[in-house]
């Protein structure tokens, strides 16, 4: 009989049949005499309840009736799922029987079927307080990205964490489309697609526990891929609002995204990093070709504020520009016993050990959120076989570089 009432609650009704059995398995039968009192608004929400028999009244704290309930109700959902305070009574119009499930039987129950916890969300229309623990422990930490994160930082973005659905070939956002969230798969398959004009190109296929779009968020610029369901697939999303202010109450959390998040320009970010190259002393005087070779090599990093870019002694292993943001190059990360110059957008560092090939001799830091076009020396070396031009202005930037270099230190002798 429990069963059958669980299979008609709206909530439940898309659990499939023993998904059902194990909810109901979980619920114990109470009762209330007329006139009692179920729960008081601003009472602790620790259980839910399914009306067997009898009526109920739902009630404000100055006993004004809401509502009445009657079997097949449910009690409280509301507030045990938001993880409030009771928003309103609950009084006993008759005598009453009911089926409670507890918050920690719920919370047991995700934690052995999160597909449970999913299902009743999407049926909720937002995610519920009871699959926290299993979003922390099971699935966040599972993430690379998040690895070095505290337990309290994974709750905090477990808890703006929003679930979604999205049919086979369903599109969930296009390139040169401005980031509204950051997706992690909680089943399915998705695939990316690079925006990429008159070029055959292969997707990224991507499956449960990755995170993708998270680099618009981060730089503040539009997709460069497009992203497609594969297959029906679950997803987990955050939205652009809270990751913002997310990651401003716990800093940490840009930082572990953009440590590894390295991404191709889109063709619109090409097209400008060709007009603004020429702003650069080093590529002024490059042909249309080699700046247009030189833009589809360039990756979008992004780096937060008072994050290391690259440290002194360090591989001098690319070329960067400043697309937006500030950087300063020091002589050392530690301390900075010197700054040696303050950087904004369209400026370059780094070309000194890519030329060389030596080890960094200084460090350079984001003063702000800084957007970085980078340019590996892989690339680079590329480059100057395809374009000799490249090699040429380099070789005379290098050039006045060791001059300049010459000069500070005749003036501190």
């Amino acid at each position: 009989m429990k069963l059958r009432y669980v299979k008609n609650a709206v909530l439940f009704a898309d659990l499939s049949e023993e998904e059902q059995k194990k909810v109901s398995e979980r619920m114990r039968l109470v009762r209330y005499r007329e006139g009692q009192t179920i729960f008081e608004k601003g009472d602790t929400s620790d259980v839910l309840y399914l009306v067997k028999s009898g009526w109920v009244k739902i009630i404000t704290a100055e006993s004004t009736v809401l509502a009445s309930m009657g079997p097949g109700s449910l009690l409280g959902e509301a507030d045990l799922f938001m993880g409030r305070p009771r928003s309103t009574g609950a009084l006993a119009a008759t005598n009453v029987s009911l089926w409670a499930l507890s918050d920690q039987n719920l919370e047991k129950l995700i934690a052995e079927e999160p597909k449970i916890g999913v299902k009743l969300s999407l049926a909720f229309g937002s995610r519920i307080a009871q699959l926290n623990y299993y979003l922390v422990e099971k699935s966040l930490k599972g993430i690379a990205a998040f690895a070095d994160l505290s337990e309290e930082e994974l709750l905090a973005i477990a808890t703006r964490l929003t679930v979604e659905e999205r049919r086979r070939g369903d599109v969930i956002y296009r390139s040169e489309e401005s980031a509204e969230a950051l997706y992690i798969i909680e089943s399915g398959r998705v695939k990316l697609i690079p925006a990429v004009s008159g070029e055959e190109v292969s997707f990224v296929e991507l499956d449960a526990g990755a995170v993708f779009g998270e680099m618009g968020l981060l730089t503040g610029r539009p997709h460069a891929e497009s992203a497609q369901a594969i297959t029906e697939v679950t997803l987990w999303s955050l939205s652009r609002k809270d990751f913002w202010e997310l990651t401003g109450e716990y800093p940490a959390i840009r930082v572990a995204l953009s440590s590894r998040l390295r991404a191709h320009l889109s063709p619109e970010d090409q097209a400008l990093a060709g007009e603004q190259l020429r702003g650069v002393p080093l590529f002024a005087d490059l042909p249309r070709d080699a700046l247009q070779g030189i833009s589809k090599r360039l990756l979008l990093r992004h780096v937060p504020k008072d994050e290391l870019v690259y440290a002194e002694g360090t591989p001098g292993n690319a070329l960067y520009i400043i697309e937006s943001g500030q950087v300063r190059i020091v002589s050392d990360a530690e301390n900075e016993l010197e700054v040696f110059a303050h950087l904004q957008a369209g400026d370059f560092f780094g070309e000194m050990a890519l030329l060389t090939g030596k080890s960094r001799s200084s460090a350079a830091r984001a003063e702000t959120n800084t957007n970085l076009w980078m340019l590996y020396r892989s690339d680079f070396d590329e480059l100057l076989v395809q374009y000799p031009a490249i090699s040429l202005a380099l070789s005379r930037t290098l050039s006045e570089r060791l001059a300049q270099a010459d000069q500070r230190f005749v003036e501190r002798h």
